[in-house]
């Protein structure tokens, strides 16, 4: 009888422990996105459907209702430009264009629905301010136009050294690069015996890198210099590639 009560509670420590490992990883790839939804006069407006449009979302869109207070969130989503729209009958829509989220980014986005005596939908075409208000990690963000545009490395972590405070991935006055944590697709792969990373991705894969330092959430742990969290390019339905070439001419090369 104790025999099998002890093997219950193993089975149930390991059901919630695999319950819980999506929930950690889940705020390493993605990002959210919440606001307020008024009238014109500055009124809440709950039942407001709230839909989330972008190409980096599997059907091309998300949706949700305010609550009571008029507030919305999409608390998971990938890395992206999107378009914010909302509508109530009795209102006139509105749409927000060129919200940019980066990876780990919380930003506010705030709707204010028109008068239903004008059809058409208001068009916000205005970027939307990406100076998260919900949190006040320390983080930087590299797209994956940033990176395009850099000298990069044959290595992504090396990306880390455009960050604020980073030299030599020497990071925010740690004694050593082997300070620094590296996660990827919300994966830990960092090597804990001599503090670099197990994995050496190509720059191709790479859709974005997030370097963070303080402020960054409890669950990175294990840094007191940087961590450096990677996402991987997900791919479409449209085929397309890149070229990538080095050289190394011999004027370049020591004897």
């Amino acid at each position: 009888m104790r025999n099998r009560r002890f093997a219950f509670v193993v089975v149930l420590v390991l059901g919630l422990a695999l319950q819980a490992l999506p929930a950690a990883a889940q705020g390493k790839t993605t990002g959210s996105i919440r606001g307020l939804v008024t009238d014109q006069q500055g009124g809440v407006l709950p039942g407001v459907t709230v839909i989330a449009i972008s190409d980096a979302l599997i059907g091309g869109r998300q949706a949700t209702i305010t609550t009571a207070e008029g507030s919305y969130r999409f608390p998971s989503l990938p890395p992206g430009m999107y378009e914010i729209e909302a509508r109530l009958d009795g209102f006139q829509p509105v749409l927000q264009q060129n919200v940019q989220l980066g990876l780990g980014r919380n930003i506010n986005v705030d709707l204010v629905l028109g008068d239903i005596t004008i059809s058409d939908e208001i068009v916000v075409v205005a970027e939307s301010s990406q100076v998260s208000v919900v949190s006040n990690a320390a983080d930087f963000n590299m797209a994956e136009s940033f990176i395009e545009r850099q000298p990069t490395f044959r290595d992504p972590n090396s990306l880390m050294n455009y960050a604020p405070g980073i030299q030599g991935s020497d990071a925010f006055g740690a004694p050593s690069a082997n300070q620094n944590a590296y996660n990827m697709d919300g994966v830990d792969v960092s090597d804990p015996d001599i503090g670099t990373r197990w994995i050496l991705p190509s720059m191709d894969w790479i859709q974005e890198v997030q370097v963070g330092g303080l402020g960054a959430d409890a669950e990175y742990g294990g840094f007191t210099g940087a961590v450096v969290n990677m996402i991987t390019k997900s791919g479409g339905n449209d085929f397309h590639g890149d070229i990538r070439a080095f050289y190394s001419g011999g004027s370049l090369n020591s004897d």
